[in-house]
């Protein structure tokens, strides 16, 4: 014999700021600060993936792809095949 559980609504257990807005959860946020200081941080000499970078980040991959054209104009990462960067020499 299974015991059904109750159902929850979809929106129950998020939580509310001032003023009653809900707040995004923290998986579904991006984090503070600088998004090219962030993914800089994660760099490192040898190739890092850029889905890795994503994913580690917490940011979005639209943002992590917009810091590394400007670290990459700016001379500072090298692009590699199959997705990676890496520090520039």
């Amino acid at each position: 014999m299974t015991v059904a559980a109750a159902p929850m609504p979809l929106f129950a257990a998020a939580q509310t700021a001032k003023g009653g807005q809900a707040i995004a959860p923290a998986a579904h946020r991006e984090p503070s600060g600088d998004p090219a200081d962030i993914v800089m941080a994660l760099i490192g000499h040898g190739p890092t993936s850029v889905d890795d970078l994503v994913r580690e980040s917490g940011l979005s991959a639209s943002s992590v792809q917009a810091a590394l054209l400007d670290m990459e104009l700016a001379g500072v990462i090298e692009r590699g095949a199959g997705g990676v960067v890496s520090l520039a020499n």
